[in-house]
């Protein structure tokens, strides 16, 4: 049971982290293509909203190991 137990803790993990991927994917794309289409700052509320909620994932898989 402790081996089952720790198999899946680590699958959770893992997919808390490709989670994360994919909020960090995101969050390049937008900064990238408001960068490049209104050359200004006017996205940085998204960015900052994106950026908060990886950072709040961070600290629960940390929080988690």
């Amino acid at each position: 049971m402790p081996r089952e137990n720790l198999d899946r803790q680590l699958h959770q993990l893992q997919d808390e982290i490709l989670l994360m991927e994919v909020w960090l994917s995101i969050a390049t794309t937008q900064a990238i293509w408001c960068a490049l289409k209104s050359r200004s700052t006017s996205c940085q509320g998204n960015l900052q909203i994106t950026t908060k909620v990886i950072n709040e994932k961070r600290y629960a898989i940390e929080n988690a190991i």
